[in-house]
Protein backbone atom coordinates (compact mmCIF):
# COMPACT_ATOMS: atom_id res chain seq x y z
CA UNK A 1 0.00 0.00 0.00
CA UNK A 2 2.42 2.52 0.97
CA UNK A 3 4.18 1.83 -2.63
CA UNK A 4 1.24 2.06 -4.50
CA UNK A 5 0.75 6.04 -2.90
CA UNK A 6 4.62 6.62 -3.45
CA UNK A 7 4.24 5.99 -7.00
CA UNK A 8 1.09 8.00 -7.30
CA UNK A 9 2.43 10.63 -5.57
CA UNK A 10 5.67 10.72 -8.23
CA UNK A 11 3.39 10.20 -10.95
CA UNK A 12 1.35 13.59 -10.11
CA UNK A 13 4.44 15.64 -9.62
CA UNK A 14 5.96 14.43 -13.06
CA UNK A 15 5.22 17.24 -15.78
CA UNK A 16 2.04 16.67 -18.52
CA UNK A 17 3.63 15.27 -21.69
CA UNK A 18 3.25 17.88 -24.52
CA UNK A 19 2.48 16.33 -27.74
CA UNK A 20 2.87 18.32 -30.56
CA UNK A 21 -0.44 18.94 -32.55
CA UNK A 22 -0.65 16.91 -35.83
CA UNK A 23 -2.00 20.06 -38.09
CA UNK A 24 -3.22 18.99 -41.77
CA UNK A 25 -0.95 20.39 -44.72
CA UNK A 26 -2.35 20.07 -48.25
CA UNK A 27 -2.19 21.86 -51.40
CA UNK A 28 -5.89 22.64 -51.07
CA UNK A 29 -7.77 24.96 -48.56
CA UNK A 30 -8.13 23.11 -46.37
CA UNK A 31 -6.67 22.89 -42.21
CA UNK A 32 -7.35 21.39 -39.30
CA UNK A 33 -6.28 18.58 -36.37
CA UNK A 34 -6.02 15.68 -37.96
CA UNK A 35 -8.10 13.97 -35.41
CA UNK A 36 -10.25 17.16 -34.87
CA UNK A 37 -12.50 18.94 -36.80
CA UNK A 38 -11.56 20.32 -40.28
CA UNK A 39 -12.55 22.60 -42.51
CA UNK A 40 -12.02 23.65 -46.05
CA UNK A 41 -13.38 26.20 -48.92
CA UNK A 42 -14.58 25.67 -52.16
CA UNK A 43 -13.61 23.50 -53.68
CA UNK A 44 -11.60 21.35 -51.24
CA UNK A 45 -13.47 18.72 -49.45
CA UNK A 46 -12.87 15.49 -47.56
CA UNK A 47 -11.80 12.27 -48.85
CA UNK A 48 -10.63 13.62 -52.07
CA UNK A 49 -14.32 14.77 -53.25
CA UNK A 50 -15.45 18.83 -53.50
CA UNK A 51 -18.84 19.00 -51.66
CA UNK A 52 -21.33 21.34 -51.80
CA UNK A 53 -21.68 24.67 -53.34
CA UNK A 54 -19.24 27.46 -53.52
CA UNK A 55 -19.76 30.03 -50.71
CA UNK A 56 -19.96 28.07 -47.56
CA UNK A 57 -17.07 26.84 -45.33
CA UNK A 58 -17.13 23.19 -45.06
CA UNK A 59 -17.09 21.28 -41.79
CA UNK A 60 -15.35 18.04 -41.96
CA UNK A 61 -15.12 15.33 -38.41
CA UNK A 62 -13.42 12.27 -38.45
CA UNK A 63 -16.39 9.81 -38.07
CA UNK A 64 -15.87 7.22 -40.66
CA UNK A 65 -13.85 4.22 -39.63
CA UNK A 66 -9.79 4.84 -39.09
CA UNK A 67 -11.00 8.49 -38.12
CA UNK A 68 -11.29 9.29 -42.23
CA UNK A 69 -12.59 12.80 -42.49
CA UNK A 70 -16.22 13.13 -44.15
CA UNK A 71 -18.40 16.70 -44.40
CA UNK A 72 -20.67 16.99 -41.75
CA UNK A 73 -21.75 20.55 -41.64
CA UNK A 74 -21.39 23.78 -43.87
CA UNK A 75 -21.10 27.50 -42.45
CA UNK A 76 -22.82 30.10 -44.62
CA UNK A 77 -22.37 33.70 -44.29
CA UNK A 78 -25.53 35.44 -44.20
CA UNK A 79 -24.89 39.43 -43.20
CA UNK A 80 -27.99 42.01 -42.97
CA UNK A 81 -26.97 45.53 -43.60
CA UNK A 82 -30.10 48.03 -43.42
CA UNK A 83 -32.66 44.83 -43.36
CA UNK A 84 -31.36 43.36 -46.71
CA UNK A 85 -29.78 40.29 -45.91
CA UNK A 86 -27.34 38.47 -48.46
CA UNK A 87 -26.47 34.77 -48.73
CA UNK A 88 -23.28 33.68 -49.46
CA UNK A 89 -23.76 30.36 -50.94
CA UNK A 90 -26.64 31.59 -52.97
CA UNK A 91 -25.78 34.62 -53.92
CA UNK A 92 -24.38 35.17 -57.73
CA UNK A 93 -20.27 36.11 -57.61
CA UNK A 94 -19.87 39.56 -58.97
CA UNK A 95 -16.19 38.14 -59.52
CA UNK A 96 -17.12 35.59 -62.41
CA UNK A 97 -20.94 35.74 -62.37
CA UNK A 98 -21.47 32.10 -60.73
CA UNK A 99 -23.13 31.26 -58.03
CA UNK A 100 -21.87 31.46 -54.47
CA UNK A 101 -19.78 33.94 -53.51
CA UNK A 102 -15.99 33.69 -53.76
CA UNK A 103 -13.88 32.86 -50.64
CA UNK A 104 -10.18 32.77 -50.16
CA UNK A 105 -8.09 32.33 -47.41
CA UNK A 106 -4.89 34.80 -45.95
CA UNK A 107 -1.58 33.07 -44.51
CA UNK A 108 -2.47 30.98 -41.38
CA UNK A 109 -0.60 31.88 -38.58
CA UNK A 110 0.07 29.57 -35.55
CA UNK A 111 0.29 30.95 -31.92
CA UNK A 112 0.40 28.94 -28.59
CA UNK A 113 -2.52 30.41 -26.26
CA UNK A 114 -1.10 28.47 -23.49
CA UNK A 115 1.20 25.96 -22.58
CA UNK A 116 1.30 23.12 -24.55
CA UNK A 117 -1.35 24.35 -26.51
CA UNK A 118 -1.21 25.26 -30.33
CA UNK A 119 -3.63 27.15 -32.01
CA UNK A 120 -4.20 28.08 -36.07
CA UNK A 121 -5.99 31.15 -36.97
CA UNK A 122 -7.09 31.18 -41.02
CA UNK A 123 -8.21 34.49 -42.05
CA UNK A 124 -10.90 34.23 -44.70
CA UNK A 125 -11.76 37.00 -47.35
CA UNK A 126 -15.25 36.74 -49.13
CA UNK A 127 -15.85 39.57 -52.21
CA UNK A 128 -18.64 41.90 -51.18
CA UNK A 129 -21.88 41.49 -51.08
CA UNK A 130 -24.96 42.77 -52.61
CA UNK A 131 -26.18 44.92 -50.11
CA UNK A 132 -22.67 46.15 -49.52
CA UNK A 133 -21.52 43.99 -46.55
CA UNK A 134 -17.39 43.48 -46.74
CA UNK A 135 -16.58 40.11 -44.17
CA UNK A 136 -13.51 38.90 -43.40
CA UNK A 137 -13.50 36.01 -40.87
CA UNK A 138 -11.07 34.80 -38.69
CA UNK A 139 -11.38 31.02 -38.57
CA UNK A 140 -9.48 29.60 -35.41
CA UNK A 141 -9.34 25.86 -33.79
CA UNK A 142 -7.04 25.28 -30.56
CA UNK A 143 -5.45 21.89 -29.89
CA UNK A 144 -6.55 21.16 -26.90
CA UNK A 145 -10.54 21.53 -28.03
CA UNK A 146 -10.18 19.15 -31.46
CA UNK A 147 -14.11 19.36 -31.60
CA UNK A 148 -14.40 22.79 -31.79
CA UNK A 149 -13.72 25.77 -34.42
Amino acid sequence: MKHTLALSALLLALPAMVHAAEWVRTNQPHWGLRDGLQFALYPAGFDGKESGPRGIIRVGAPVLPDSGQTLVNFIAVEPVVKGKKSFSELEWSQLDSTQGKRFWADEPQQSSPAPGVEQLDVPVNIEAFANGARIRLIVSQRSDRASEL
